[in-house]
């Protein structure tokens, strides 16, 4: 790879996927590392000049990777340090695409990134997905319903069972993971009472607009009831899913202005999906938010 980058760099450059070398480095004990070399695909990419981060730490080059729920510095460095190569496909915050991202190592404390952006092929299948959606709607003479809840800016219930089958159906087909979360209001009828109806929506929008600001890019959030929210969680780990979690409950008890602090707290459960059917998958984890809700208020089982 080095003579490579030494003889073929013309050639290197024209490639369709980015090449990088990079070094680990330890400064005031924080594992960081340094890109040494990069093909001209990889700026185009990365949207930078390669004087914007070549030979610059990744995280001071790349700020976005600290607010990555994944630890890209740990991922990279761990097969320059073992030399065992590894092969990632995930949507990359740092870039804001969808990659396929193979890691070796040749030389202890190098490696190389080759890199490859799927985020065409990806968000095609999003894509059509919508077009069928609309087409369904035109035909079925559906025009006045919106495939937003009439309520918060999120998709409504037809709208997110749709889109779960569409997501098995990539499970069962490219084996991407799946894992679905269902989430309620704590206690939401004694809201209704103490306050108005009228007040409670008012406590459901701004519910709404703390999910949208806590999940991934790539996950789809709906309301599938009255206090109830689905979110739709592609290609993660449970480890991921729990990030994720924490960080909704962290932000209710932060972001909520219309009631007291700690007033509002939601339940719930995560499960991740396993190949059986659509109304087996979906018992399995309404009977899982059920465990929660008798476990008491502000408790999501995974």
């Amino acid at each position: 790879m080095e003579k490579l980058f030494k003889e073929k760099r013309e050639l290197l450059d024209k490639l369709p996927i980015g090449i990088a070398k990079c070094k680990s480095i330890i400064e005031d004990n924080v594992n960081d590392f340094i890109i040494e070399d990069s093909n001209d695909t990889l700026c185009k990419m990365a949207e930078k000049k390669s004087y914007e981060f070549l030979n610059e730490k990744f995280t001071k080059a790349f700020p976005k990777a600290k607010d990555s729920l994944f630890d890209w510095v740990k991922i990279f460095n761990e097969v320059a340090i073992t030399q065992k190569d590894k092969t990632i496909e995930q949507y990359f915050e740092v870039f804001e695409k969808y990659l396929r991202i193979e890691i070796t190592s040749i030389e202890k404390g190098y490696f190389y990134l080759i890199i490859e952006d799927i985020s065409l092929k990806k968000g095609f299948n999003d894509l059509l997905l919508e077009k069928q959606l609309e087409v369904e709607y035109l035909e079925e003479e559906l025009r006045n319903k919106s495939k937003k809840d009439s309520l918060i800016d999120v998709y409504n219930q037809q709208v997110m069972i749709k889109k779960l089958k569409f997501k098995m159906e990539n499970f069962k087909k490219d084996g991407e993971s799946l894992f679905c979360a269902i989430l309620n209001i704590d206690k939401f009828d004694d809201l209704n009472y103490k306050y108005t109806i009228e007040f409670s929506d008012t406590v459901l929008k701004e519910v709404g607009e703390v999910l949208k600001k806590s999940i991934r890019k790539i996950d789809v959030l709906g309301r599938i009831g009255n206090d109830e929210f689905l979110i739709i969680m592609p290609n993660i780990t449970i480890d991921i899913a729990k990030i994720v979690v924490n960080k909704i409950k962290s932000q209710i008890r932060t972001d909520i202005k219309s009631l007291p602090k700690g007033e509002l707290t939601i339940s719930g459960a995560i499960e991740e999906y396993e190949g059986e059917s659509l109304e087996e998958y979906y018992q399995r984890l309404k009977n899982s938010v059920k465990k929660a809700k008798k476990r008491g208020r502000d408790t999501v089982l995974l």
